[in-house]
């Protein structure tokens, strides 16, 4: 299908019912992820230098995953145990927005994620892969 025109994601967090969305049909959360799309960092810098020194400015852990989404970087910490408190991982997931200054719209449970390995075919076709 990717070649076909059509882009492929994941939803990070696991369902409760397949063929079933919204964020009610989210299970828990199992990671906290940010979405930094359109940098142009400059300086001689690339995007994951920008990115990754942003994270650290914020105090935050370096992630567990990064991957080039073919128009910028998602990074993703994994959590150490499941999250049933879904209003509590929305709270805290929109604070990482805040603070890492990344896209504010990723706070929804149920968000999907371009998966690696894959096109991204919103414009030019790029390559999406894990860094």
């Amino acid at each position: 299908m990717n070649e076909q025109g059509y882009n492929i994601y994941i939803g990070v967090n696991p369902r409760k019912q397949f063929d079933k969305s919204g964020d009610d049909n989210v299970l828990h959360g199992r990671f906290f992820f940010a979405d930094f799309d359109n940098i142009a960092p400059g300086d001689g810098c690339g995007i994951w230098e920008f990115v990754s020194d942003r994270i650290y400015r914020a105090g935050i852990d370096v992630p567990d995953l990064a991957i080039f989404s073919g128009h910028g970087i998602h990074t993703y910490w994994k959590l150490p145990e499941p999250m049933d408190d879904l209003d509590r991982w929305k709270k805290i997931q929109g604070g990482l927005a805040e603070k890492l200054d990344s896209d504010k719209a990723i706070k929804n449970p149920e968000r999907l994620m371009r998966l690696p390995g894959f096109k991204n075919v919103k414009k030019e076709p790029v390559d999406c892969y894990i860094l």
